[in-house]
């Protein structure tokens, strides 16, 4: 028997998620020394048509993903009011509203600063309710951009390999563990590569029969 090894490569349709800049951005913070970064993440309001569970599921995601990023310390105002408890403060406020309109949502989000309340960035996305889980993702990203001036990691996907009887096959999964999918079938899949956002290479090891020419 003989091994051999085919390139393949495999395309993404990605999931929609349409966004839309509202205003241009009027001030940004900085991170500084190992502390992180105070922001209030209020709950997203749901909106005509929308539910609250899933305005609350967005808004929970977004607060583990910005802490997860080790850039910022997600905290809440106080109950029923818009200031933070004696002593504490924040760099910047998140808060945004949700509507839904047949199977599609609408979602405006806002960051402000925290004590003159000016925009930051104002944004609206568009999308389906399959995609809500990335769409806090996407915010994510952008909040660490806006404040922090690099690219959050909230919008990485994985690629790996992963060994089952004779098969090795390839899966894909989010940077926090969600969305686990297996992109090959009793393939014996090795050394992937993302080539760009919606594209990856892997190499495919197939057995052979040696043919009478090269046995000799």
């Amino acid at each position: 028997m003989m091994l051999i090894a085919i390139s393949v490569l495999l395309g993404f349709v990605a999931v929609a998620v349409n966004a839309a800049a509202q205003t241009d951005i009027y001030l940004s913070t900085e991170k500084s020394g190992m502390g992180k970064i105070p922001i209030v993440v209020n709950n997203i309001e749901p909106g005509e048509g929308s539910s609250r569970e899933t305005a609350f599921y967005i808004t929970r995601v977004l607060r583990k993903d910005l802490g997860f990023s080790g850039y910022f310390d997600p905290i809440e105002f106080e109950s029923g009011s818009d200031t933070l408890a004696a002593g504490l403060t924040a760099a910047a406020v998140f808060e945004g509203r949700i509507e839904k309109e047949a199977d599609k949502y609408s979602l405006e989000v806002r960051l402000l600063d925290y004590l003159s309340r000016e925009t930051i960035f104002s944004k609206r996305y568009n999308f389906r309710g399959s995609a809500r889980r990335k769409v806090a993702h996407y915010i994510s990203d952008e909040i660490t951009y806006f404040l922090v001036g690099e690219r959050g990691i909230a919008t990485t996907r994985l690629l790996f390999c992963r060994r089952e009887g004779e098969s090795k096959d390839l899966y894909i999964v989010d940077y926090d563990g969600h969305g686990l999918k297996k992109l090959t079938k009793g393939e014996l899949a090795v050394s992937p590569l993302w080539i760009d956002t919606k594209r990856l290479l892997y190499t495919c090891l197939l057995y052979t029969s040696p043919s009478p020419r090269d046995c000799k």
